[in-house]
């Protein structure tokens, strides 16, 4: 009886192994005085496979001035919405970068023998000129992450501010 004990409570442990959840994130790549300000848009897969993101990237463009948006070196290889400037509608100084990608074959980090483990990935990079001295912020919002299972079960979804 003992001996079965022990097996079905390893047959368990193995079956509910937990997993973090995988997330986007805003990293301040550099800033100045009263000059730019970058942030990179990024990607955590931690051990779950992802193939499909989407969100909106706000900030105030009474502080911001936007430079320039760019998915150079992005993990997101097909774009159904590439980040860009929604219409502005009403007298709101909030200016949102909506964007939703897919990323075939799916996304568990990037690795490298350069490193042990994985890292995060780019999504985008968006460079601001600062029009005002001072913090001001900028936030992720409607983030939707999707699992790359063949089924898009969502992830997270979530809202990050900076």
């Amino acid at each position: 009886m003992q001996k079965y004990f022990f097996l079905s409570l390893i047959l368990l442990t193995s079956v509910y192994t937990t997993y973090a959840l995988s997330s986007m994130s805003l990293v301040k790549d550099a800033e100045s005085s009263l000059g730019t300000v970058e942030y990179n848009i990024v990607l955590t897969a931690d051990n779950q496979g992802v193939n499909a993101l989407s969100g909106v990237f706000s900030y105030n463009s009474e502080h911001l001035a936007l430079r320039v948006i760019s998915t150079k070196n992005s993990v997101v290889s097909m774009w159904l919405k590439t980040p860009a400037v929604t219409p502005l509608y009403g007298i709101s100084s909030m200016r949102d970068i909506s964007f939703e990608g897919v990323i075939p074959l799916g996304f568990t980090g990037l690795r490298s023998p350069y490193y042990k483990g994985v890292k995060e990935g780019l999504v985008f990079h968006v460079v601001f000129d600062k029009r005002t001295v001072g913090a001001t912020t900028v936030s992720l919002n409607n983030v939707q992450i999707y699992k790359n299972d063949g089924e898009g079960t969502l992830l997270t979804q979530s809202t990050i501010t900076d």
